[in-house]
């Protein structure tokens, strides 16, 4: 089963939201342009913090208030949903940071998670197939989309994961090198 895994994808880490990431619009318009209907499954993680979390500023953390509970801010980028509703596709949404004094970069993929995703899947597919491939992308490289790819191999180590670097942006874009070494040390490839 091939499984995009988008990370991230959500209006406030776009240009104009609350914590934007330089070409994180850019990004999302690629991923909804050029991979949604090439892939099995589709899954997305969802930043979805409570108004006091701990990694607010005003609650002494290092990032702007951002993605909070129910907020426009918080939402999976439209033009995301918008092509996997036109392709017919489901979305599986793994939301993370949501306790107040818990930060969370990396989506944990639970085992009954990932299994529930697979177990859809062959029950919607005539196919079964036993390779599990997962292309990572979304924002931010040297952050979510980095923790989310190393816990998905680390739960899935029998699975190819993959980050399409091309499909990402970063925080700190001088950081790429270091990112993909830490990437490939935990056996995700970085295309």
């Amino acid at each position: 089963m091939k499984t995009l895994v988008i990370i991230d994808a959500q209006n406030d880490f776009c240009e104009d939201g609350a914590l934007p990431v330089n070409g994180g619009k850019e990004v999302c318009r690629k991923i909804s342009e050029e991979l949604i209907g090439k892939y099995d499954a589709y899954i997305a993680t969802q930043d979805w913090h409570p108004f006091n979390h701990c990694s607010f500023k005003e609650n002494g953390g290092m990032w702007p208030a951002h993605c909070v509970v129910d907020t426009k801010g918080a939402e999976i980028c439209s033009d995301i949903i918008y092509s996997l509703t036109k392709e017919k596709q489901l979305l599986f949404v793994e939301t993370k940071g949501t306790e107040p004094e818990k930060e969370e970069y990396g989506a944990n993929f639970s085992d009954s998670f990932l299994d529930s995703v697979k177990d859809y899947f062959e029950l919607c597919s005539a196919t079964k197939n036993k390779e599990n491939i997962y292309d990572v992308v979304g924002l931010a490289y040297d952050y979510c989309v980095k923790e989310s790819a190393k816990n998905l191999k680390k739960n899935r180590p029998d699975s190819i994961v993959n980050v399409l670097f091309g499909y990402t942006a970063s925080v700190d874009s001088s950081s790429s090198e270091a990112v993909k070494k830490e990437l490939e040390e935990a056996g995700v490839n970085v295309v």
